[in-house]
């Protein structure tokens, strides 16, 4: 149930407003209850009562019906931040907040670029030559193998010898593992144990399990249980009935399927993303109830801060599996606005039997980036329109203040395990929007620092 109003206590001196002043410590709906409804106690009531003898009492002025008293009773002040001039204040940031983010992502002007350029090999110089252990070819494909992405690919501008080193390497990549590709609710072979739970994540997961039926179905967020620790074969099967008579009430339409013939791939907790696609993409990808979030690079509609090489480099990591092991579909999605599953507008579902490799889903992301910008464009022009025009009043409450902020703080795509001809929503589908509270989650975006937007 909402919070109801604050007040503060009432008083006893009657008054009689047919006028609302805006420098008054009454709130205009709390006049117009008490002068067809007296006796009604406003701070015991309910949003919902609240909002309904509300009305009432307009649909009865406009009738002609004259209140049963008058003067009427005085209403219980309210505080500075559900009177007008509070209101005002809080929209005044609310558009600032705004109208900051919208000016960031409509900048047409591209980031700087960096290392994945057609550039040419560094020159050598007496300052510049590596040492000369790494000259040994053994010992320089053992330390740059075990480097990070990012190390990697600086490493293949070094030298003609240093870039024929990782493309060894990277060439190593592109076999499927740990297995062949594999689509949402194929079986999981048991022997590969592969990304095993952690024995206190089990442990963790049975005592959760043991609460689901005792929490309320709706009006929180839903627990979402990963796909790594439903499908893992050590928790027991009452855990697991559990899960899944809770998933088949709250994420209707999907359901957790039978442990009959063993584990399912369900979700991206069981895979490993391609590591050099990741840092491609810098901090702009996140992982969150078994999806994959991927933002637009502010300053451009364009997926990527820099341009993508067109030389060896782009075909080696290109070349290589999205993930391990190897998705057959996924589902490309962008938010319209975040309160169900329905909300997600499906842009294209990716296939390739033999599994995604990085170019192929880099190109469909890059295909409709500028449809998602435009998208989210239009609803955020909806947003701004909605909190500068709408009557103060409508903001009166934290309650409606928090619901207003229905929109992403940017433009993103939505990544789904899938198969290609599945008509049923997956678990991660049908838990979108019911897993924490998403107008939360949108104002903290909105009002996120420009700086690390």
């Amino acid at each position: 149930m909402i919070d109801p109003p604050t007040y503060t206590a009432p008083q006893d001196r009657a008054i009689s407003l047919d006028r609302y002043d805006p420098t008054s410590p009454y709130h205009p709906h709390d006049v117009q209850i008490l002068k067809y409804f007296p006796n009604e106690d406003l701070p015991s009531l309910s949003y919902a009562k609240h909002k309904s003898l509300y009305h009432l009492a307009v649909n009865l002025e406009k009738l002609g019906i004259p209140p049963p008293s008058v003067p009427w009773p005085s209403p219980p002040p309210r505080s500075h931040d559900e009177l007008e001039a509070g209101v005002e204040d809080w929209r005044k940031s609310a558009l600032e907040a705004i109208d900051e983010r919208l000016a960031l992502l409509d900048q047409r002007q591209k980031t700087p670029t960096r290392y994945l350029q057609n550039a040419p090999l560094a020159k050598r110089s007496r300052t510049g030559l590596p040492h000369r252990a790494l000259v040994i070819p053994e010992l320089l494909e053992h330390i740059l193998r075990f480097a990070a992405p990012s190390t990697q690919c600086a490493a293949w501008y070094v030298s003609h010898s240093w870039r024929l080193t990782i493309e060894h390497i990277w060439i190593q990549q592109h076999s499927p593992q740990p297995c062949e590709a594999v689509e949402y609710g194929q079986a999981s072979d048991v022997s590969l144990r592969w990304l095993p739970a952690a024995k206190e994540d089990v442990t963790e997961l049975e005592r959760r399990a043991a609460l689901l039926p005792q929490n309320p179905h709706w009006g929180v967020p839903a627990p979402f249980i990963p796909a790594r620790l439903t499908q893992d074969p050590s928790i027991l099967d009452a855990t697991y009935h559990t899960i899944q008579a809770w998933y088949d009430h709250r994420f209707h339409g999907a359901e957790l399927p039978s442990r009959a013939i063993g584990p399912r791939w369900l979700d991206f907790s069981q895979f490993r993303f391609n590591p050099h696609f990741l840092n491609l993409l810098h901090n702009r990808v996140r992982f969150k109830f078994g999806r994959c979030e991927i933002e637009l690079q502010h300053g451009t509609p364009d997926m990527f801060s820099y341009p993508l090489p067109v030389d060896t480099f782009k075909a080696t990591i290109g070349g290589m599996f999205l993930t391990e092991p190897p998705c057959r579909t996924l589902g490309l999605y962008t938010p319209t606005y975040r309160s169900t599953a329905q909300s997600l507008h499906p842009l294209v579902r990716i296939h390739n039997t033999d599994g995604i490799r990085v170019h192929q889903f880099l190109a469909a992301l890059q295909g409709h980036s500028v449809e998602v910008y435009g998208i989210w464009r239009d609803m955020a022009n909806e947003l701004r329109q909605k909190t500068a025009d709408s009557d103060w009043t409508k903001f009166t409450t934290t309650y409606w203040r928090h619901s207003m902020w229905d929109v992403p703080g940017s433009p993103r795509f939505v990544v789904l395990l899938e198969t290609m001809n599945g008509s049923k929503p997956t678990l991660a589908h049908a838990a979108f929007g019911q897993c924490e509270y998403m107008h939360d989650v949108c104002e903290k975006e909105w009002y996120q620092d420009i700086a690390s937007a």
